[in-house]
């Protein structure tokens, strides 16, 4: 008769590293979300959810009107600071909303459960702010217009300004699949 190791439900837990987390994000996603569930990982969530808020009020930016404001700084300061001040308690709240709704159909998941998983399906969207910044190191205020002139830079511009639309809208296309495929993870 062969006896149990008392350490044998040991060997199916996986740790992963945070690098280990941005990596398999785009290649093992089950085994990431299941692992921040199953661990109550936090790590990185201040951080993610502070440039989040700084991605939504760089895309904000936009209804300010760009046209009439005097600097880039005077633009970029205040999205910086509040959008990611605020970045936290936005989607603190959106993940309370969700608890709230899903109490209603017995959801299983709490605030903070919930939170971090939009947390983390929202990693290939904050890869977005990158973008933005090399659109605001090459084309500066021009790059937060409703209808931007790239052609500053020739055909590299608007080659530019294609490719990292087309690549964003993969980035926000696969943070969307995480989002919505949550419900086969847990």
């Amino acid at each position: 008769m062969e006896t149990q190791s008392p350490f044998e439900e040991f060997r199916n837990i996986v740790i992963l590293s945070g690098k280990d987390i941005f990596f398999n994000i785009w290649t093992s996603p089950r085994k990431v979300f299941r692992y921040i569930a199953d661990s109550e990982f936090d790590n990185f969530t201040v951080v993610l959810s502070f440039l989040m808020g700084v991605l939504i009020s760089f895309k904000g930016i936009r209804a300010l009107d760009p046209d009439r404001t005097s600097s880039l700084f005077g633009l970029l300061a205040p999205s910086i600071i509040l959008g990611g001040l605020f970045g936290w308690v936005i989607y603190y709240i959106y993940a309370a909303l969700l608890n709230w709704a899903g109490n209603w159909f017995y959801g299983k998941g709490n605030t903070n459960s919930i939170y971090r998983t939009i947390i983390f399906a929202n990693i290939p969207t904050v890869f977005i702010l990158a973008f933005f910044v090399l659109k605001i190191s090459l084309f500066g205020i021009e790059a937060f217009k409703e209808i931007p002139d790239y052609s500053s830079l020739g055909e590299f511009g608007e080659f530019f300004h294609s490719a990292s639309s087309l690549t964003e809208s993969i980035l926000n296309l696969w943070s969307l699949i995480l989002l919505v495929r949550q419900d086969a993870i847990f």
